[in-house]
């Protein structure tokens, strides 16, 4: 049997994570997304496998990032993902008012007002069959935001769907979808499709407040950077102006990276969410329906200019840290050769003053062999006289003291350079 890869398992598994329901028409579905705060993925678990002992169902495992129940006529949803949860519970069954008596309501409210974290997502979205009543624009705009209203055929025609991408009082956003051809499968994949363009549009959206909240920092820094560079420019300051630019460089440089910090992940982020909502819906193939903007069309226009701002942002940022790293080093550079110049003075006044010490020394040295030469033939007079009082010394001890001066005086300069080459040496 082949050595199997020990990821194998896994990495199959998490293709098949999370298949998309299949969808009998008509049905509602009521979706929620919510970004956690100080909650954990724990905490969300825990309040599903409230609702399945609460229903007398099984509840998910202690480590599971999904799970799926069957409440009564309900089916629930939950999946755990990177930034975000989200819990879809949808109903199949008749309606005659596609928003009103939502699944969702059927679920226990205290429950439902204790999902942990924030909402970003919230949509309603009511599939009607293609033998129920078909509704004209009227019928549509009755149900949603008339001046607002988009729409198009999808899949080739095999379904239209409306919506308004707005909040209405409950909460939710709300999507109608009319079946034409599509089977209970593929429904189910559409209807996945069409609420990831919801959540996801969302999540992409985060980054656009960051981004407009970073960019007056931005501007301020780019014109800060602008008056360095001048004040760069300006050849005649001094080793001390240049220390000051250079601690404002690099307080600069550290402000524009918090900032990069602080957007960083969001703004890659949402460069993520965006490519998929663009592939969602493109997969969507919309075609469109006669006076009705096509919801592609619609979130493009929106969403594209986010985009480019978030994008915008974080070019900034990265070309703004290049312009503060090539100043910055520009200025060192300048620094650097200030301090090789003073340096270069430096040694030179300190070779200047070992000349003049060395000259110094042998001036001293000359004067000590002189000294000592001076002491040492007097103390040979000295010796000299004692000689001839005495009557030992057959010439005068001035004689004697004369012909010493030469010996001596050789003696001590011999001796001293013997000195001077053996503290060389050391």
């Amino acid at each position: 049997m082949l050595s199997q890869h020990p990821l194998r398992t896994a990495i199959i598994g998490e293709i098949h994570a999370r298949p998309y329901a299949l969808v009998t028409v008509p049905a509602r579905v009521s979706f929620i997304a919510l970004m956690l705060e100080d909650e954990t993925a724990d905490d969300v678990r825990g309040h599903i496998a409230g609702l399945c002992r609460g229903a007398g169902v099984p509840a998910p495992d202690s480590d599971s990032m999904h799970h799926l129940m069957e409440i009564g006529p309900l089916l629930v949803r939950w999946e755990q993902h990177t930034e975000f949860y989200s819990v879809a519970v949808s109903e199949s069954g008749e309606f005659s008012n596609p928003f009103q008596e939502t699944p969702i309501k059927r679920l226990d409210g205290d429950w439902v007002d204790g999902f942990p974290g924030q909402a970003i997502s919230a949509t309603h979205l009511a599939i009607e069959s293609a033998d129920m009543p078909e509704r004209g624009i009227d019928g549509v705009a009755a149900h949603l935001s008339d001046d607002r209203l988009v729409g198009s055929e999808i899949v080739d025609g095999g379904a239209r769907y409306w919506t308004d991408y707005d909040i209405h009082p409950d909460g939710f956003g709300r999507v109608l979808v009319r079946n034409n051809t599509l089977n209970a499968r593929q429904m189910g994949r559409i209807l996945r499709r069409l609420l990831e363009i919801e959540t996801y549009r969302a999540m992409a959206m985060l980054a656009f407040p960051a981004a407009k909240a970073a960019l007056p920092a931005i501007a301020s820094a780019e014109k800060s950077l602008s008056d360095i560079v001048e004040q760069l420019a300006d050849t005649a300051k001094n080793s001390t102006d240049e220390r000051r630019l250079l601690d404002e460089l690099s307080n600069l440089s550290a402000e524009v990276e918090l900032s990069v910090a602080r957007t960083a992940f969001r703004v890659s982020a949402a460069r993520a969410y965006e490519t998929l909502v663009r592939r969602r819906i493109d997969e969507l193939r919309e075609k469109r329906l006669q006076g009705l903007q096509m919801a592609g069309d619609f979130l493009y226009r929106r969403l594209a200019p986010a985009m480019a701002t978030v994008e915008s942002l974080s070019a900034r940022q990265a070309e703004l840290s290049d312009r503060i790293g090539q100043a910055t080093d520009l200025l060192r550079t300048r620094i650097n050769v200030s301090l090789g110049e003073q340096n270069q003075q430096l040694l030179q006044s300190m070779d200047q003053r070992a000349s003049a010490q060395l000259r110094l020394q042998r001036t001293v040295e000359g004067l000590s062999v002189v000294a000592i030469s001076y002491y040492a033939v007097s103390l040979i007079l000295y010796g000299a006289q004692g000689a001839g009082a005495a009557g030992l010394l057959p010439i005068p001890p001035e004689v004697v003291g004369g012909l010493a001066i030469p010996v001596v005086a050789l003696a001590v300069w011999r001796a001293a350079v013997a000195v001077r080459r053996a503290l060389v040496k050391e």
